[in-house]
């Protein structure tokens, strides 16, 4: 929604919209797998440090 009302606005163009979207989403994408990535090599360690 904030998207769309940048744009009905005139706050932004259409290509901004665009972009930020794509960042966010390859952000989030990215994100997860770094989080995967750490969690299967020191999860376990993790784990067995708290107790």
């Amino acid at each position: 929604m904030i998207a769309v009302s940048r744009l009905y606005l005139f706050v932004h163009w259409p290509t901004d919209v665009l972009a930020g979207v794509f960042i966010g989403v390859c952000g989030g994408i990215g994100s997860y797998f770094l989080i995967d990535y750490l969690y299967k090599r020191f999860g376990n360690n993790m784990k067995k440090n708290l107790k």
